[in-house]
């Protein structure tokens, strides 16, 4: 699958079953990141199917405090 991460603009094509095990593959932490299908324009939560032929957005969040 097509992943890209924002806002660096980084892009890899990746494989993994789920999307809990793609932000471990990234070494990323679950949250602080939310994870969209481009396709469908969906939030994917850590426990769905990924297909190979998705196109996934990471947007990682900033919190201000």
């Amino acid at each position: 699958m097509k992943v890209r991460i924002t806002p660096e603009g980084r892009e890899f094509e990746m494989s993994a079953k789920n999307v809990k095990e793609l932000i471990g593959q990234l070494d990323l932490n679950e949250e602080e990141v939310i994870i969209i299908d481009l396709d469908k324009q969906s939030l994917l939560t850590p426990d769905v199917r990924l297909h190979p032929d998705q196109k996934i957005e990471i947007r990682r969040i900033i919190s201000g405090g």
